[in-house]
Parts: C-alpha cells; structure tokens; sequence
C-alpha cells in the first residue's frame, strides 16, 4: 500500500509540474500557412490607397493589406485573422520576404480588424533590408524589382509562425505606385514635374 501510495504521488507531482508532457504555453504550434482566396483589390481612395487580399477559407480566413498615404518607398502593413490570436503585443515578431532573406526583428502594433479577428500592425515596413536606405528623391516610389523578389510574407513570435502565401508584388505594388501618383495629382501638383526632379537629384 506504501509503495503504492508513493507511486502515485510521484505521478500527482510529474502531472503538476509537467514533467514527461509539453507545457501549452510552450508546445511547438502547428505553422498556419495561408493560401491566397481572392484576387488583389485596390481602393483609390481620396487620401490614400490600399491594396488587400483574403487568405485561407471560412473560419481560417485572413486579410493582408498594404497601405499609403502618399508616394513614399515604404508602406503602412496589416495581416489579420485567427492565426494571430497567441500572438502578443509588445513581444517582437519576426518577418521574412523569402528564403533568402534573414528573419528582420520588428516590434509591431496589436489591434483587431472586425468579422476577421486580431491583427499585426505596422506604420512603416519596408522589403529592403535593414542596412539600406530608403530611396531618396521628390517624388519616391516604392521598388518594384525588390517586390518581385517576393515568395511569401511570414510572421513568426516565439513558437508561432503564420505564412501568407502571395507569391511575387512586383506587379501589384507598381499599381500602388500609379495610386500614389494620382494622389499628388488631386493634390494639384505635376506628377511628371516631380518625376523629373527625382530622376536629377538621384542621378
């Protein structure tokens, strides 16, 4: 009876410290990757334009948009949906482009993005890496032969990893471009004018 006590102490104690069973808060999280479930969709908004698209399918649904408020070589960035709700505000969060790209350190914002679910939140991203400069000039652009190096955009915090499968933005960030462009021309300025200045002060 004694030894059989002990015995199942010793399992009371294994079972509340964990022992011999991975601990949820640590358990190695299945990766959520997310195929595309709609085509780009493009707002030319009166004061800025973004560009979204859903991932994934009925409860598993995501939205990834880009933003911006004018010409610029770097871009507001939200990814919403339920594969995000372990994520924690103030931990930092790791983004990749592509594989041959090293995992940038980013600390984002936390918010909710209604009938999707939480959402990761930047004011600024760009896809250069982190030594290089923004693109310099008047009329700045974002760059499209970086984009078209593009394989997937992936967040990863701690033991989990949500994977937005976009393939290439060459081509859907030049038509932010052209947004942005027809921004400065409601604004009332010559888009070619400040073209022009960009191409001699880079040049």
């Amino acid at each position: 009876m004694g030894a059989y006590m002990r015995l199942g102490l010793k399992v009371l104690v294994a079972a509340a410290l964990g022992i011999g069973a991975a601990s949820p808060a640590y358990a190695k999280a299945k990766p959520v990757v997310l195929e595309p479930s709609s085509k780009w969709n493009v707002d030319f908004a009166a004061e800025k334009c973004r560009l979204a698209r859903m991932f994934g399918h009925g409860e598993n649904r995501h939205v990834l948009f880009f933003e911006q408020w004018g010409p610029k070589a770097t871009f507001g960035f939200t990814a919403s949906g339920p594969g995000f709700d372990r994520f924690r505000a103030y931990k930092p969060v790791d983004v990749k482009f592509s594989n041959a790209q090293e995992p940038r350190e980013t600390q984002p914002f936390m918010g909710t993005i209604e009938s999707v679910g939480d959402a990761i939140i930047y004011s600024t991203m760009t896809l250069e890496d982190q030594d290089q400069g923004y693109m310099l000039g008047i009329l700045p652009q974002l760059t499209t032969e970086k984009a078209s190096s593009v394989e997937f955009v992936e967040f990863k915090q701690r033991n989990r990893s949500v994977m937005f499968k976009t393939g290439e933005l060459g081509e859907v960030f030049k038509v932010l471009n052209q947004c942005t462009q027809s921004l400065v021309s409601e604004w009332g300025l010559d888009v070619e004018k400040h073209k022009s200045a960009t191409k001699a002060l880079n040049g």
